[in-house]
């Protein structure tokens, strides 16, 4: 049985094995009054391990960091069948190479993780759940420097476009959406702070100025933990609401935070020169410029005798993503999908760095052989 090894409540730490799922890590935590702050849609069926071994982000990103932010120390299985024994708890071990961070985000490739020692947060004392309508992404951008600027209390920031809502609202059972008129985008805000006083009226006023100065065309504050819940609801539907089964291409991308409109403008531009008509569904993290970016066939589907264009809409945002300096994984992973690509779009320094990494430590090739790196004989593709 998997299982939490032990939770520190004055060391702000957890033991926790790989196969532990994130739910019940976040129960352990709570029942010490502490919190594991990696948060997303998947936590009752995703594990420490897998969590580790992707880096996987969340919605919290901004203010916490990923997956890697949270791992103070790991216990992991090498190829050799030796084991590494790292769990340290230790804030500070400034003892040579960081070896823990090699196998974070490593996908599997060059050990299995069986442990590891997280860093845990103090529970929120007080929160404030807020979704606001804009007309613009510049606008959404604006908003977020303003409260960058105004408040340390800000901890989410979910940039959602008008199609990403619409389509949760018609698939997803169960959905309302918070705003009284469609707007071209939305944003989920979250606030959180620890028992001093006064953060709704704080919020309220943030929200107020940024309608008077004209940011925002509308907010809606929660009132109710359900109405909490409903809001956030909205927002990890996204995905679900899309899956419809019709052709499409997904993406992972992260771009700088400041170019971020010119982004999703210019990948607007690309989907609808590439397929007329295309449906673009964009949201996601945009305090760290993740963007999840999905273009859909045409609503009734293609024209007789086209077919969807998937492998030319994929290339070319991914061209856009890396023109921009981004990547075209954000918080996903390479796995085996994505694996040929990074020969197009990585540096070819950093690619024989992780191959001579792969090397050193799994010569036979025996640790998750397909997945990440791609083959070396491969040509780098050309970026548009």
């Amino acid at each position: 049985m998997k299982a939490i090894r032990a939770v520190n409540q004055l060391n702000n730490s957890l033991i926790a094995e790989a196969g532990v799922i994130l739910a019940d890590v976040h129960a352990a935590a709570a029942r010490e009054n502490r919190r594991m702050p990696l948060s997303l849609a998947s936590e009752g069926s995703a594990t420490i391990g897998g969590l580790i071994s992707t880096n996987a982000g969340g919605v919290h990103v901004m203010r916490y960091g990923m997956m890697r932010d949270q791992v103070l120390g790991l216990e992991v299985v090498l190829p050799d069948g030796r084991i590494l024994n790292a769990l340290d708890t230790l804030r500070k071990n400034n003892t040579g190479y960081d070896l823990k961070q090699l196998f974070i985000g490593a996908e599997g490739t060059l050990g299995i993780i069986t442990a590891a020692a997280l860093k845990l947060a103090p529970a929120v004392g007080s929160k404030v759940v807020a979704v606001v309508a804009l007309a613009t992404a510049e606008r959404a951008l604006t908003l977020l420097h303003r409260l960058r600027a105004e408040t340390e209390s800000l901890s989410a920031f979910e940039l959602m476009n008008r199609q990403s809502i619409a389509m949760a609202l018609r698939n997803v059972p169960g959905l309302r959406d918070p705003l009284a008129a469609p707007a071209p985008y939305a944003v989920l805000l979250e606030f959180e702070q620890g028992k001093a006083p006064g953060l709704s009226e704080s919020v309220e006023a943030l929200l107020a100025a940024a309608l008077a100065d004209e940011i925002i065309d509308d907010a809606a504050i929660a009132k109710s933990t359900a109405q909490e819940h409903a809001f956030w609801k909205v927002r990890e539907s996204l995905s679900a609401g899309h899956r419809t089964g019709e052709p499409q291409a997904n993406h992972d991308i992260s771009v700088p935070v400041s170019e971020v409109p010119a982004f999703l403008h210019a990948a607007e531009a690309e989907a609808q020169s590439l397929c007329p008509g295309a449906r673009v569904v964009a949201f996601g993290h945009m305090g760290d410029g993740n963007i999840h970016l999905t273009i859909m066939a045409p609503e009734g589907g293609m024209e007789q005798g086209k077919a969807f264009p998937g492998e030319a809409i994929k290339h070319h945002m991914h061209t856009l993503a890396a023109r921009m300096r981004g990547s075209i994984s954000a918080e996903h992973g390479i796995g085996v999908s994505r694996r040929d690509e990074m020969t197009w779009f990585k540096d070819p320094v950093a690619l024989d760095l992780m191959r001579t990494v792969k090397a050193a430590l799994d010569p036979h090739g025996v640790m998750n052989p397909r997945a990440l790196l791609p083959d070396a004989r491969l040509s780098p593709g050309p970026v548009d």
